[in-house]
Order: structure tokens, then sequence, then C-alpha cells
């Protein structure tokens, strides 16, 4: 598990997710609840596969290969742990921007919307699946030996 480049990935995921929403709430106010959430949906899912895809991706490897003490496959549940690091990090910037800045209601009513944790659920999905079809592609990345 590469946590510092799932980290990375997960905080630009949440700025283009933030934006994406703000983005959506504001030119389609509008329209029904239902289609922005539809449409943001499938916004979420082409951004999380270009995220899970670019944290599978084999960069630096001829550098890496010569330090690796092993080499990580891909595989589902490497693709769910990195959904994971992208969730727990896109909360923690939730937790310091999105609710105190402009959310209108508590902690709580924020986390526990229905709508949020499909989301959730999505990006987990979708890391599982990355993972698998990676997996049968042979890729990964090389784990570097520590000093």
């Amino acid at each position: 598990m590469n946590l510092k480049k799932a980290g990375v990935i997960g905080v630009i995921l949440w700025v283009i997710i933030f934006l994406e929403v703000s983005l959506l709430n504001f030119t389609l106010i509008s329209m029904g609840e239902a289609l922005r959430y539809s449409i943001h949906y499938i916004f979420l899912a082409l951004i999380t596969i270009i995220g899970c895809n670019y944290y599978f991706n084999k960069t630096k490897e001829r550098k890496a290969k010569k330090k690796a003490k092993e080499k990580i496959f891909a595989n589902p549940m490497e693709g769910i742990k990195a959904g994971v690091i992208f969730i727990a990090t896109g909360i923690i910037l939730d937790v310091i921007v999105t609710v105190p800045f402009f959310m209108q209601f508590d902690y709580t009513s924020f986390f526990m919307d229905y709508t949020l944790l499909i989301g959730y659920l999505e990006i987990l999905i979708i890391g599982g699946i990355i993972g698998a079809v990676k997996e049968k592609r042979g890729a990964g990345y090389y784990k570097i030996k520590k000093k």
C-alpha cells in the first residue's frame, strides 16, 4: 500500500469533486435533485476511475525496481484499500473545510446523508473493480526498501 500516493490522489480527487458538486449545485439548481445526483455519480465514477488508474500506474518503475524490496501487485483488495484512503482523505478535508465553511448543518447530518454514503460505496466498488482489472493485466508497483 502506497499511503503517500493514495493520500495525494485523495486530496486531488476531493478538490475535483468539491468543484464538481459546487458547479452542479449552482448551475443546475432548477433541475431536480435526482438529476443532479445522477450526474454527480457519473462524474464521481469517472473521476474515481482516473484516480485509481493513476494509483496503479507504473510511474518511475525502473528506478523503483532497483531499490525494491518486493513488487505489490494490483488486486481488488489493494484497490479497495486505495479507495479507503481516498475516502479518509476526503472526510478529513470535509471536516476541516466543507462542513465549517459551506454547510449550514452539523457534522452528523452531513456525514450520515445517504447521498454521501452512496458516493463512498461507489468509490470502494470502483477501487475494487480497477484493482481486479489491473491484476489481470499484471499491473502493480514496487515497495521501496526503507534505509
